[in-house]
């Protein structure tokens, strides 16, 4: 999209389609980019006038009207990009083993997004250097379609870890208007909105975070372990959701042995009342281990 800045005047200048795309697509950009909440959603819109004027360009390379040095920079800058991506990529996942998410990406699919990301765009720029401009663009094309197909497989579970949809429903069953939720280290939103009531929260506050920055503590909503610790010993009955590597932790925290009810992508929910869960004729306690 960004030529060089002669051809980029001189097209404002001359064409109201440029014009056009331009106007749609900068007074977006920068609107949103001044707004402190930002989802991908909100620049949608703008994609069109993107794709628009991308595809101006690379009809002007094929028509060779753009100089050969802006068009292996371009297409060095895409192999730079996706280089560096792949790059940042792998390195924050080995400085960041803490971080659990990973544990719910196929190892296989990350690497093969890493194959597509690198292989393409230099192929793109070996055909753009033999002058096959259309070869080129198909090249980075099949990326996008690779990446995509693949990207998708990969959300598949972070997806299902994250809405947590079956075990809200199953826990809305039988909780009663005293039973006590809480959420170590990770809020799942589903679980307040599909139980219709708060969720109390123990570490980190994920979406919540930035809500919590503004109003303060919220000792309403984000609880210390010495609360919790008085609902083990209380007449409430305790529910948490916590990651199986913090399980151990978790109970020697609160001084109690606590009941697996279900299990979810690495996720727990387990509680202080061995069997909550109402009887299902032929199927195996969730507390029991499995065979």
């Amino acid at each position: 999209m960004l030529a060089p800045w002669k051809k980029w005047w001189a097209d404002l200048k001359t064409s109201s389609d440029a014009r056009f795309a331009w106007s749609w697509l900068i007074p977006g950009f920068l609107f949103f980019s001044l707004g402190v909440g930002k989802l991908p959603t909100y620049v949608l819109p703008l994609f069109p006038a993107v794709a628009l004027l991308a595809a101006q360009r690379w009809a002007d390379s094929a028509n060779d009207a753009s100089s050969a040095r802006w068009r292996f920079g371009s297409t060095g800058a895409v192999c730079g990009t996706a280089l560096s991506g792949v790059v940042f990529a792998f390195l924050y996942v080995y400085f960041h083993p803490e971080e659990r998410s990973f544990d719910l990406v196929d190892r296989r699919l990350a690497a093969a997004i890493a194959v597509l990301v690198l292989f393409f765009p230099l192929s793109s720029l070996c055909l753009l250097a033999r002058g096959n401009a259309s070869w080129a663009f198909g090249s980075l094309i099949a990326m996008m379609l690779g990446v995509s197909f693949v990207g998708s497989l990969l959300k598949i579970p972070f997806d299902e870890e994250r809405s947590m949809e079956e075990v809200a429903m199953k826990l809305r069953e039988v909780k009663r208007p005293t039973d006590v939720l809480v959420c170590v280290n990770k809020y799942f939103p589903l679980l307040s909105f599909y139980l219709e009531g708060p969720v109390f929260i123990q570490g980190k506050r994920g979406e919540l975070a930035y809500g919590s920055e503004a109003r303060g503590a919220r000792p309403d909503l984000f609880v210390d372990w010495e609360r919790i610790r008085k609902w083990v010993s209380g007449p409430e009955r305790l529910f948490i959701t916590v990651h199986q590597s913090h399980r151990e932790r978790t109970e020697k925290t609160l001084g109690t042995k606590l009941h697996l009810l279900e299990e979810k992508w690495n996720y727990l929910l387990l509680s202080d009342q061995e069997q909550p869960w109402p009887d299902v004729p032929g199927k195996q306690k969730s507390g029991e281990p499995k065979g």
